[in-house]
C-alpha cells in the first residue's frame, strides 16, 4: 500500500511538471511603439511558439492568436499615429510629411502574412483614410503657402510682358499686398482677392536704356475642395504700365 501511495505521488509529480504539449505562450506587445519593434516582437513570439513542444493544434491556435494581437496592436499604432498628426497645431506642409512618413513606416516594416478579413477591412480603412487625409493636407498646404505662388505669378507676369526692347537686366522688383477680401459664400471654393502694387526696374542688355514697371491692380487666388492647384487671375493687367526712365 505505501508503495502504491509513492507511485501515485510520483505519476501527478510527473503530469505536472511537464508540458504535455498544452503549456501557452504569454502572448504580449505592451509598450510597442512602432511597427518596426511590432513585427520583431512577432517574429520573436513565433519562433518561440514554433519551437516550443506543445501540440500542433496547441501551436496553430497560439500562432492564430499572435497574429490576432499583432494586427490589433498595429491597427493601434496607425490609428493613433494618424490621430497625433492630424490632430497637431503643425503647419499643413509638416503634418503632410508626418503622415507621409507614418505611411511608409507601416509598409516598411509590415508583416506580410494572412489577416483576418477583420483585420483586412480595419486597415483598409485606416490606410484609405490616410489617403484621403494626403489629399486633404496637399489642399491646405497649397493655400497655406497661396501668397508665395501668387509672387512667383506677378514676377512670371512682369517678365513675359515688361521686357524693353534689348532684354532684361533686372535692377529691383517689389510685391506689396496693399489689401485683400477672401470670399466665405463660395461652396467648395476658397477664394482671395489681392490689391498688389507691383514695383519693376531693369535696363537693357548692355546697360541700354533703364525702365520702370509699376502700378496697382487686384488678383483673384482660387482653389477648389481637396484640389491641390491654385487658379491665379490678374484682374486688371491693364493697371500695370512701363515706361522710360532715362
Amino acid at each position: 500500500m505505501k508503495q502504491l501511495g509513492l507511485s501515485f505521488l510520483l505519476l501527478i509529480l510527473i503530469l505536472t511538471s511537464c508540458s504535455c504539449g498544452d503549456e501557452t505562450v504569454k502572448i504580449s506587445f505592451a509598450g510597442i511603439q512602432s511597427f518596426e519593434e511590432a513585427k520583431n516582437r512577432r517574429e520573436e513570439f513565433f519562433k518561440e511558439i514554433s519551437g516550443s513542444d506543445q501540440a500542433e493544434d496547441a501551436k496553430t491556435e497560439n500562432l492564430n492568436t499572435l497574429d490576432s494581437l499583432y494586427w490589433e496592436h498595429v491597427s493601434g499604432l496607425l490609428n493613433e499615429g494618424r490621430a497625433v498628426i492630424l490632430n497637431s497645431k503643425a503647419r499643413a506642409s509638416d503634418r503632410l510629411g508626418k503622415i507621409l512618413e507614418l505611411k511608409a513606416n507601416y509598409f516598411t516594416y509590415e508583416y506580410a502574412g494572412i489577416k483576418s478579413q477583420i483585420a483586412e477591412q480595419t486597415i483598409g480603412k485606416l490606410l484609405s483614410q490616410i489617403e484621403a487625409d494626403i489629399v486633404s493636407l496637399k489642399h491646405l498646404q497649397v493655400w497655406d503657402n497661396r501668397q508665395q505662388s501668387l509672387e512667383e505669378e506677378i514676377k512670371k507676369f512682369g517678365k513675359i510682358n515688361f521686357t524693353g526692347f534689348f532684354g532684361e537686366k533686372l535692377i529691383d522688383e517689389k510685391i506689396e499686398v496693399m489689401d485683400s477680401l477672401e470670399s466665405n459664400d463660395l461652396g467648395d471654393v476658397k477664394q482671395i482677392v489681392y490689391t498688389v502694387k507691383y514695383t519693376k526696374i531693369y535696363e537693357g542688355t548692355g546697360n541700354i536704356l533703364k525702365y520702370q514697371v509699376e502700378g496697382q491692380g487686384d488678383w483673384r487666388v482660387s482653389l477648389k475642395t481637396n484640389q491641390s492647384m491654385l487658379t491665379i487671375e490678374n484682374l486688371c493687367p491693364q493697371c500695370y504700365t512701363e515706361r522710360r526712365i532715362n
